[in-house]
């Protein structure tokens, strides 16, 4: 989801930083009170004072190649589980 809104914001020319959740969520667990202006403000505070480092957002190629792969990769393992299904099959012979 994340990739198409940065993608996206970018297409329509906003500055878009990408920030790592787990020093974000690290930074505003501190808060007492929790209130969505309250997150939008400490975000901020975070970006202004570069606390949190920024993330490489992959291009849309490249999460392309990436879902073709994990794709694949279920469909093999599928067809492997289907294989050895029908390997354990009990075999009827003309003497039954």
């Amino acid at each position: 989801m994340s990739q198409h809104l940065f993608y996206g914001l970018k297409a329509e020319g906003f500055d878009v930083v990408c920030l790592e959740a787990r020093q974000v969520n690290a930074a505003l667990s501190a808060m007492r009170n929790k209130t969505d202006r309250n997150h939008a403000c400490s975000i901020a505070q975070i970006l202004r004072t570069g606390w949190s480092s920024p993330v490489h957002m992959k291009s849309r190629e490249a999460h392309g190649v990436r879902a073709l792969l994990s794709t694949r990769k279920a469909l093999l393992s599928k067809t492997i589980d289907l294989a050895n299904e029908v390997r354990g099959l009990p075999v009827k012979t003309d003497s039954q």
